[in-house]
């Protein structure tokens, strides 16, 4: 099964907080960081791991929170984060650029 490649610049928005996840692929691994970016320009910054099956996607972070979606096309990915506390927040982004820049 032939996998996607998200490596590259993701952004989406979850309620009033805006999204941009830095990702870097090799083979079916990915890592990277996520930036959460609040309302009065507070930004959190989560650093994950995970792996890229066709078009599965999982990730997670240190402290339990993870990622399971879908690359939607090559550019889109739609999927559920759960965080450590059990609050399941639906995410879907776009992909702006092919270069990740990593933390």
């Amino acid at each position: 099964m032939n996998s996607y490649n998200i490596t590259g610049v993701w952004k989406g928005r979850y309620f009033i907080a805006d999204l941009i996840a830095h990702i870097e692929q090799t083979n079916s691994r990915i890592s990277g960081h996520a930036e959460i970016h609040q309302p009065f320009g507070k930004v959190d910054i989560y650093h994950f791991s995970g792996t890229v099956r066709g078009n599965r996607v999982i990730a997670a972070h240190h402290k339990g929170s993870t990622f399971e979606g879908l690359v939607m096309n090559q550019d889109a990915i739609a999927g559920i984060v759960t965080t450590y506390k059990g609050n399941k927040l639906h995410i879907s982004a776009k992909r702006v650029s092919m270069i990740p820049r990593v933390k």
